[in-house]
């Protein structure tokens, strides 16, 4: 089969998938009740009212305005699909089947570029038939994270699509495709500028500490494209809100909700919910990608760990949240290949049991 036609057909496969799993978020999901709660769901209010309206949207809104992207696509949609979808669609939300269509595909463009990331593995043997299915993309597909955040009237898989492309081609040296990611990265979230940063550490802090180099080529471009992410954040909350950069940072740590927060023990289940899909065939994985590659992914989680808890004073179900945009994918890919290696060798046990 054509390369381009097999990535078109899986593209359709992930994006109807992605359709079915979120049917919950356009059909059974009182939104009418919901929007009524005060502050609890802000964010969801305010992407309603820009899908709706689209820049008129943004233009009211105070807080959350920098989160662009998905919004206007899903405007888009809107607009054309509000009387166009059929009679069965009166019992649905059009504006948020049209932030479904939206996150459907950057789902599916997310689970198309897992399998880029191929391009990290040291694979000696067996190599076709540990890569012969799409096991990580199903577990990605079915996660916790996908299921009720992705899909269900958000903003983040844009987020976490531009992140994980920055990734792969930040490692590549593909820097046309970087500086595409972190311009639209920064449309996607205001809070990308911290996944671009903990990435650019990690790097660096792998040079510097245990290769013990430091290529100045890739320092000056990293220090480009960051400021690139900043400049552009700081364009639209100047123009929007009205405030600065750094402004807006504080507004949020003293208006969140953050601030009235007491951490428990009960945190700690509570954050891995939104990963544990992905856990249990993450360490036999690993091994499969180059040492480098692992070795940035770990630095990662753990200056992302440090970072929220001791910086950002948030709850167990945000913090989730957040390390599935960071790096939700990564994970859900490694753990695949780990579940393939783990279901080849029983195989391969139960065949040479059976002679």
């Amino acid at each position: 089969m054509n390369k381009f036609f097999k990535k078109i057909v899986l593209f359709g496969f992930f994006f109807f998938t992605s359709l079915i799993i979120g049917y919950d978020s356009i059909s059974r999901y009182d939104y009418d009740k919901l929007l009524k709660i005060d502050g609890a769901l802000s964010d969801i209010i305010t992407y309603k009212r820009i899908v709706e309206n689209g820049l008129n949207g943004v233009e009211e809104e105070k807080r959350v305005a920098p989160r662009l992207l998905t919004p206007l696509l899903s405007h888009y949609v809107y607009k054309f699909s509000k009387d166009k979808i059929g009679s069965r669609s009166k019992s649905w939300n059009h504006a948020f089947f049209s932030l479904l269509i939206v996150n459907s595909f950057f789902v599916s463009m997310i689970c198309l570029l897992m399998g880029k990331f191929h391009t990290f593995l040291n694979i000696r043997e067996d190599k076709e038939k540990i890569l012969s299915n799409n096991t990580s993309q199903f577990i990605f597909l079915t996660s916790f994270g996908v299921v009720n955040i992705f899909l269900s009237g958000l903003i983040d898989s844009s987020e976490s699509f531009f992140f994980l492309l920055f990734i792969y081609s930040f490692l590549l040296k593909k820097y046309y495709l970087v500086t595409f990611s972190i311009i639209l990265l920064a449309f996607s979230k205001e809070s990308s500028f911290v996944y671009i940063s903990l990435f650019l550490f990690s790097y660096f802090f792998l040079q510097i500490f245990i290769e013990k180099k430091i290529i100045i080529k890739e320092l000056f471009y990293a220090i480009i494209f960051f400021a690139l992410n900043i400049i552009i954040i700081n364009s639209y909350i100047l123009y929007f809100l009205k405030m600065n950069f750094y402004q807006y940072l504080f507004h949020f740590v003293d208006t969140g909700g953050a601030k009235y927060y007491i951490k428990n023990f009960s945190d700690l289940p509570r954050f891995f919910i939104f990963i544990i899909p992905s856990l249990f065939f993450v360490f036999r994985g690993a091994k499969f990608f180059k040492k480098k590659f692992i070795t940035i992914i770990f630095i990662m989680s753990l200056t992302f760990l440090i970072f929220f808890l001791f910086i950002f004073n948030i709850d167990g179900i945000a913090m989730g949240r957040y390390f599935f945009n960071f790096i939700g994918p990564i994970i859900c890919l490694i753990s695949g290949l780990g579940f393939n290696l783990f279901f080849h060798q029983n195989e391969k046990n139960m065949n040479q049991s059976s002679k």
